[in-house]
């Protein structure tokens, strides 16, 4: 009989693996497209973009065909690129990620920043055989805007988009960098007075400090939706997650993050600081953990409205 239960333990154990390996492929290849609605108030009129992070040159279709016909379809004003769109490895290079902006380029006005990644790359020149720089100047030739501490008024609108790039310190493994709002102010200005602030900063762990700086909407990604997501239940409150209530509830929660911090408070979603709004892409690729599971490839869609008038 013993060795009957044991038997039927390896079929059960085998059958997991094999379900495992499963959706992992599945998630490692399959994009899912989130949309989020943002009611912004003094928002003139309405801004549709896509948001894209963390690609990390991964390709879904022959030179990202099949991930531009998908960002081609959802017809939006423009596409916002959070970075990390190479993995800053010397020799992993960046054709498909510069691929995909210039398909981008020839039918939406096309607003990039840079990630760890891209930092890293472009304060280590020598040893990346100045890779950031080559990738810069393809992108810029594309058409690509690519703001780096910087920021652009976006046209027939009243929205500035800011780009605000972390040092590399603050992406270290199992440690918290701490940063101070002043700092942001000092680096970009201060946000826009008359203007709906929208920020793209790659680490979305400093919400607090942007909220503090001015951001009205945030953009951010780095935590791949922390890689492996399983069941949670936990209790929430209506400021943190922009959930429609309070109370206790179940969803889906990230375990690791790429600093190797364990169930990261922000993994992916949208996320409430006072009158400021962050939007967390769950990212398109790996890159030091190869390993997406229950968390498939995510392309952001944002709509962002103006508050109606109560008559």
């Amino acid at each position: 009989m013993d060795n009957i239960y044991i038997k039927y333990l390896i079929i059960i154990i085998a059958v997991l693996m094999v379900v495992c390996i499963l959706i992992v492929v599945h998630d490692m290849n399959c994009v899912k497209v989130r949309k989020y609605v943002i009611p912004v108030a003094g928002l003139e009129k309405t801004w549709h973009f896509v948001f894209l992070s963390d690609l990390h040159n991964m390709s879904f279709g022959k030179n990202n065909s099949r991930l531009a016909a998908r960002i081609k379809k959802l017809k939006p004003d423009a596409v916002l690129s959070g970075g990390d769109l190479y993995n800053s490895k010397p020799g992993a290079g960046y054709n498909n990620a510069v691929e995909l902006i210039k398909k981008l380029c020839e039918n939406f006005p096309v607003y990039m920043t840079n990630g760890n990644h891209e930092t890293k790359t472009k304060l280590y020149p020598k040893d990346f055989d100045h890779q950031y720089e080559k990738y810069t100047e393809e992108l810029k030739a594309a058409g690509a805007v690519y703001l780096v501490n910087d920021y652009i008024d976006i046209e027939d609108t009243n929205i500035r988009l800011t780009a605000y790039e972390l040092d590399h310190g603050y992406f270290r493994h199992f440690i918290r960098k701490r940063l101070d709002t002043v700092q942001i102010e000092n680096v970009v200005g201060r946000a826009a007075e008359g203007k709906i602030n929208v920020l793209m900063a790659h680490h979305p762990i400093y919400l607090k400090n942007y909220a503090e700086w001015g951001a009205s909407v945030v953009l951010s990604g780095h935590i791949h939706g922390g890689i492996v997501r399983i069941p949670w239940i936990y209790s929430r409150k209506k400021a943190e997650r922009g959930e429609e209530k309070s109370g206790t509830g179940i969803r889906m929660r990230g375990i690791i993050a790429p600093m190797i911090w364990l169930f990261p408070i922000f993994d992916g979603g949208l996320f409430k600081r006072g009158n400021t709004t962050m939007i967390l892409s769950r990212g398109l690729g790996t890159h030091s953990i190869p390993v997406r599971f229950f968390n498939p490839c995510e392309l952001v869609e944002v709509v962002m409205e103006p508050v109606k008038q109560a008559h």
